[in-house]
C-alpha cells in the first residue's frame, strides 16, 4: 500500500506531501489543478523517465519521495528487496532526485541505487492505469503472465521456466565443453611435454643450493690450491714456519722457569696455541686433498644450475614450486583425459531436460488454450457493463518467436513455453480487434484493465492500482457502474482513481482535493484530505460546476447516502 507521496520542487508543487489510505482513494480537483503532475510525479518515482523540465523554476531540482507498507504475504516483493540488499522493514521508502541538468539519483529504504533497479521494483508495487508508457497492458510481455494467473497455471508456468533455464544451463555447458574439447588436444600436448621435461630433470628437494655450493668450489679450485698451500705452509711447512717458531719460544721459556716460576702461565698459554695450530695445519692439509681440478665436473654442475634455472623460469621460482606445478599438471591431464566422458554426461542430461521441457510447455499451452476464450468472454461482458457495448477482447495465442528460443521437435520455445499470448481489442462494430498495444485510447485502456482486473481480482501480486483517465467519454449510469466496480477492485488492492465524475468520487473511502492558487507570482499546489462536509462541496462542484448551490450539496448528500446504501 502506498502510505504517502512527497513532491518537491517537481513542477508547480513546491513541497507537498500526500497522505494515502487503504481501500478506494479518490483524487478529484478542477481542470489544470495539477492532479495530471501529481500522475507524473508518480510515475518518476516508479522509474520513468523524465528531465529537467520537471523541476520548478530557480529550485536546484526536484524530489519525489513514496512510502509504500509491506504486507507479509508479498513473497516476490519481499524476495526481491532480499536479492538486491536492501534493508527489511515493514515499509519501504523510495526517493528519486532529479537535477537541474536531467541527472537522476535513486535511494531505495536509504541506500543509492539505479533507474533500472527501481524500474523492475515498480512493477512489484504500483500499475498506473491511463495514457501513460507505465502501463502494464502495453507491455506484451505481460499478457501471458495475466492468462496463466487467470487460469491458475503459475505453477506449470514456473515448472516449464525452471526446464528451460536448466536446459539453458546444460547447453551452454555442452558448448563451452565442446569448445575445451577442440583444444584439448594441443593443451594435452604441451602438458605432456612440460611433464616430460620436468621428469627428466629428476628433481630433488634442496638440489639448487648444493649444487651452487659445489659450482663456487669448483670454478675457484687454482685459487683454493695455490693460496691454501700458501698458508699451510707458512703454518709448518719449513723452519720459519709459525709451528717451529712456537716450538723455538717453548723451549726458550721452558729455560726461564727456574728462574721466575710466573713464566709457566706463558708456557701453558703457548702449549695450547700450539695445539691449535697444528690441528689447524691438518684440516687446511685434509681440505687440500679432497680439492679437485676437474674441468669436466665443473662443466656438468654448470650446465646442472642452468637447466634447473630454466625450469624455475617456466614452472616455479623454486624447485619445490617446480614439483608442485607438475603434480598439478598430471590433475589437469586426467580431467583432459575426462572431458569425452563428461561430454556424453551432459548429452544424455540435455535430452532428458528437452524431453521434460516439451511435455511440460505443451501440456502448458492446452491450459492456456482452453482458458484463453474464457477469460477473453468474460473480460468482453465485463467492457459491456462499462459502457464499450461493442467491444471485443481476444486472447490469441500463437507459436513464440522469441529470441532466446531453443528448438526442440521443430517447435520453438523459451522461458513461456511454447506459446506467445497477446491481447487483441476491438472497440467498435465491423472492425476487426488488433493488438490492444497498437490502438487502445487512454479512457479505453483504463476501462479494459479495470475489466481484466476485475477478472482477476485475486490472481494480481500488484498492492496498488492507479487509475487516470477511466472516466474519459462515460456519465451516467455508466460512471456509477465503474465507481461500483473500483469499490469491489479495492477490496482485494489500493485503489487510487482520478476523477472528474461525482458518480465515481461517492464511491470512495478517502477523498483527496488538489487546487492552484498563485502567490507573489508563483504557482503552487495545495492537497488537502476532506472530511465529510468539505467533501459534500467537493461532490457538490462536480455535479454543478465552479458556482455551488445548496441545490447542489443537497444533490450531493442524497447520492453519498445513497451509495452508502448500495456498497
Amino acid at each position: 500500500m502506498l502510505k504517502s507521496l512527497r513532491l518537491k520542487d517537481f513542477a508547480i508543487f513546491k513541497d507537498v506531501s500526500i497522505p494515502f489510505s487503504e481501500h478506494l482513494c479518490i483524487i478529484s480537483g478542477e481542470t489544470g489543478a495539477g492532479k495530471s503532475i501529481m500522475v507524473d510525479g508518480m510515475l518518476a518515482l516508479l522509474g520513468a523517465k523524465v528531465d529537467s523540465t520537471v523541476v520548478r523554476d530557480g529550485s536546484p531540482e526536484a524530489t519525489v519521495e513514496g512510502v509504500f507498507e509491506i504486507e507479509e504475504d508479498s513473497p516476490l516483493l519481499n524476495k526481491f528487496i532480499s536479492d538486491h540488499g536492501f534493508e527489511s522493514s515493514p515499509e519501504l521508502a523510495v526517493k528519486r532526485t532529479i537535477s537541474a541538468q536531467g541527472k537522476s539519483r535513486v535511494y531505495i529504504n536509504g541506500s543509492p541505487s539505479t533507474l533500472s533497479i527501481l524500474s523492475e521494483l515498480s512493477k512489484l508495487l504500483v500499475d498506473i492505469h491511463g495514457q501513460h508508457e507505465h502501463q502494464s497492458l502495453l507491455d506484451e510481455s505481460t499478457h501471458i503472465r495475466l492468462l496463466d494467473a487467470y487460469a491458475g497455471l503459475d505453477r506449470q508456468a514456473t515448472q516449464v521456466n525452471t526446464s528451460f533455464t536448466d536446459l539453458k544451463h546444460v547447453i551452454d555447458a555442452f558448448e563451452k565443453l565442446q569448445s575445451r574439447i577442440a583444444g584439448a588436444k594441443k593443451e594435452e600436448e604441451l602438458i605432456r611435454f612440460q611433464l616430460s621435461e620436468i621428469n627428466a630433470a629428476n628433481l630433488k628437494p634442496g638440489e639448487d643450493s648444493t649444487l651452487e655450493k659445489e659450482y663456487n668450489i669448483l670454478s675457484h679450485a687454482q685459487r683454493l690450491l695455490a693460496e691454501l698451500n700458501i698458508a699451510y705452509e707458512s703454518l709448518s711447512g719449513d723452519e720459519n714456519s709459525a709451528i717451529i717458531n712456537v716450538h723455538r719460544s717453548l723451549k726458550t721459556l721452558a729455560g726461564l722457569q727456574d728462574i721466575d716460576p710466573a713464566i709457566q702461565q706463558y708456557t701453558k698459554r703457548l702449549d695450547a696455541v700450539l695445539v691449535e695450530l697444528k690441528d689447524a695445519a691438518a684440516d687446511i692439509n685434509n681440505y687440500l686433498s679432497r680439492i679437485e681440478l676437474d674441468p669436466q665436473k665443473l662443466e656438468h654442475t654448470e650446465q646442472r644450475i642452468e637447466l634447473l634455472d630454466r625450469l624455475k623460469k617456466k614452472y616455479g621460482k623454486t624447485i619445490m614450486g617446480i614439483m608442485e606445478y607438475a603434480v598439478s599438471a598430471e590433475k589437469q591431464l586426467k580431467e583432459l583425459g575426462s572431458l569425452d566422458e563428461d561430454l556424453g554426461g551432459l548429452q544424455q542430461k540435455n535430452a532428458e531436460l528437452e524431453k521434460e521441457l516439451y511435455s511440460h510447455a505443451v501440456e502448458l499451452s492446452k491450459a492456456r488454450k482452453h482458458a484463453a476464450s474464457g477469460l477473453g468472454k468474460k473480460i468482453t461482458n465485463e467492457l459491456k457493463t462499462l459502457d464499450m457495448k461493442d467491444a471485443v477482447f481476444d486472447i490469441r495465442i500463437e507459436d513464440t518467436d522469441a529470441k532466446d528460443a531453443i528448438t526442440i521437435k521443430d517447435r520453438h520455445m523459451n522461458a513461456n513455453g511454447i506459446d506467445s499470448v497477446t491481447f487483441y481489442f476491438s472497440a467498435n462494430p465491423g472492425f476487426p480487434p488488433k493488438p490492444l498495444t497498437e490502438i487502445i485510447s487512454g479512457g479505453e485502456l483504463s476501462r479494459t484493465m479495470l475489466a481484466i482486473k476485475r477478472v482477476l481480482v485475486k490472481a494480481s501480486p500488484v498492492p496498488v492500482l492507479v487509475f487516470d483517465e477511466i472516466d474519459t467519454g462515460i456519465g451516467g449510469q455508466t460512471a456509477e457502474t465503474v465507481g461500483k466496480k473500483l469499490k469491489e477492485l479495492s477490496d482485494y488492492h489500493q485503489v487510487i482513481c482520478i476523477t472528474h465524475l461525482h458518480q465515481i468520487a461517492a464511491f470512495g473511502d478517502y477523498h483527496i482535493s488538489v487546487s492552484k492558487h498563485t502567490s507573489g507570482g508563483k504557482t503552487d499546489v495545495a492537497v488537502k484530505v476532506l472530511d465529510e462536509k468539505e467533501r459534500v462541496d467537493e461532490i457538490a462542484r462536480m455535479l454543478s460546476g465552479e458556482t455551488v448551490t445548496e441545490l447542489a450539496r443537497k444533490q450531493a448528500r442524497e447520492f453519498l447516502r445513497y451509495v452508502r446504501e448500495t456498497k
